[in-house]
């Protein structure tokens, strides 16, 4: 059985994952298709930018930019605090006013 404390904890991890998907929909086409084959499908950078006929630290770039977008888009909707390098903080708190939360956001649904 759940506890209340899980209960929330799991309705953070819902609402991250919806908003990770709308952020990720949300990037211009060359940063999403790069952030998509790294990171999703897992394709090794290099091979990538081969077949992309670009150079490995230009794909890495667009990888990273696309990596720093979400964050950013992570900061101004539900994350409220950074720990001292500057990364994401592991708590994530679902707003009542985020439209993706929320499901207000259209593009948050399948």
């Amino acid at each position: 059985e759940r506890t209340a404390a899980g209960d929330a904890s799991d309705d953070a991890f819902d609402c991250a994952v919806k908003c990770l998907g709308v952020f990720v929909s949300r990037l211009p086409d060359k940063y999403r298709e790069a952030l998509l084959l790294a990171d999703v499908e897992g394709s090794r950078q290099k091979e990538i930018a081969l077949e992309m006929g670009m150079s490995y630290s230009g794909f890495k770039s667009r990888v990273q930019r696309g990596r720093a977008m979400i964050k950013e888009m992570f900061i101004g909707c539900c994350v409220d605090s950074l720990d001292s390098d500057g990364n994401l903080s592991p708590r994530f708190n679902p707003r009542d006013d985020c439209p993706i939360c929320s499901g207000e956001d259209d593009s948050a649904r399948g």
